[in-house]
C-alpha cells in the first residue's frame, strides 16, 4: 500500500481559515488526501473535528466548510464553537475579535 500522508480532522473547509489556524494543509490538499484513502481503503469510516466561527470567519468561509462536509460525507463529525485559548495566536491575532450568532452555523453542520 502506498504511504499517505497523516490525514487529522479538518477543523474547516476554508483554505484562508486553515492558514489563519497555522495548519499545513488546504482545502485541496486535505480533499486530494481522502480520496486517496478512499482508493487504498475501501469502506473507511471518516470522521472529523470543525471549528465554527473562528477570528475573521466570514460566512463564505463557513460555506466553503459545509461544502467540504457534503463532499466528504464523513461518517461522523464533531462540532464546536471557537473559544479563545490564552497564549494562542488566534487569541492575539488582528482579527481576534470573534464574531457572535454563529450557533446557526453549527446547526447547519448538524442539524441539531
Amino acid at each position: 500500500m502506498q504511504r499517505l500522508r497523516r490525514a487529522g480532522p479538518v477543523q474547516s473547509g476554508s483554505s484562508r481559515v486553515l492558514k489563519r489556524m497555522l495548519r499545513r494543509y488546504t482545502r485541496d490538499g486535505y480533499i486530494d488526501c481522502v480520496s486517496r484513502l478512499r482508493e487504498q481503503v475501501p469502506g473507511i469510516a471518516l470522521t472529523t473535528d470543525i471549528i465554527v466561527g473562528f477570528p475573521g470567519e466570514t460566512d463564505s468561509d463557513f460555506l466553503e466548510t459545509c461544502s467540504l462536509v457534503e463532499e466528504v460525507g464523513y461518517d461522523d463529525a464533531y462540532t464546536f464553537k471557537y473559544s479563545p485559548r490564552e497564549g494562542t495566536p488566534a487569541r492575539s491575532g488582528p482579527w481576534c475579535s470573534v464574531r457572535t450568532g454563529r450557533a446557526w452555523h453549527r446547526r447547519a453542520l448538524t442539524g441539531r
